[in-house]
C-alpha cells in the first residue's frame, strides 16, 4: 500500500504547469507579444484609457499545495498575455475545484467470542485546481 501511494504521489508531481486559452475579440487586430514579466495584473478595472482585446482563462496543474495552484494559474494566464500581446489583466473570476484525493488507511482488527474490534488510522490529501478568468487589455505605458 506504502509503495502505491508513493507512485501516485509521484505521478501528481508530474502535472502540468497549466492550461491556459484565449478569445480574441477582434480577429481581425493584431498586437506584438509582450514580455510576461511586464503584464500588469488589477483586481478591477483601471481609472485610464485602455482597450479590452481578449478574454483569457489560465487553469493551474493538479497539485496538492493551493498557493502552488493560484502560482501557477496566474503565470498560464500571463503566458497568453503576452502571447497576445496584451499589457495588463483584470482579474474577473477565480474557482477552486476539487479534482481527486489520495488516502491510505492502517489498521489491525481483533476479535474474541464476544467482541470484533478494529484500531487504526485514516489519511487524505486533497488535490485542488484552480481556474482563472480576467480581461486582457491594452493601453500605452
Amino acid at each position: 500500500m506504502r509503495y502505491l501511494l508513493i507512485l501516485i504521489l509521484i505521478f501528481f508531481s508530474c502535472a502540468p504547469e497549466g492550461f491556459r486559452m484565449s478569445f480574441m475579440l477582434d480577429e481581425n487586430k493584431t498586437y506584438s507579444p509582450t514580455n510576461i514579466n511586464d503584464i500588469i495584473l488589477y483586481l478591477e478595472a483601471p481609472s485610464f484609457e485602455y482597450e479590452i482585446i481578449a478574454y483569457v482563462e489560465g487553469s493551474s496543474g493538479d497539485y496538492f499545495d493551493e498557493k502552488k495552484n493560484l502560482d501557477l494559474a496566474l503565470k498560464a494566464l500571463k503566458k497568453e498575455a503576452a502571447r497576445i500581446g496584451a499589457t495588463g489583466l483584470i482579474i474577473d473570476d477565480k474557482k477552486s475545484s476539487l479534482v481527486g484525493s489520495v488516502g491510505s488507511m492502517f489498521g489491525s482488527e481483533s476479535s474474541n467470542s464476544f467482541l470484533n474490534s478494529f484500531s487504526g488510522f485514516f489519511s487524505s490529501i486533497f488535490i485542488n485546481r484552480v481556474h482563472l478568468q480576467a480581461k486582457a487589455i491594452y493601453y500605452n505605458p
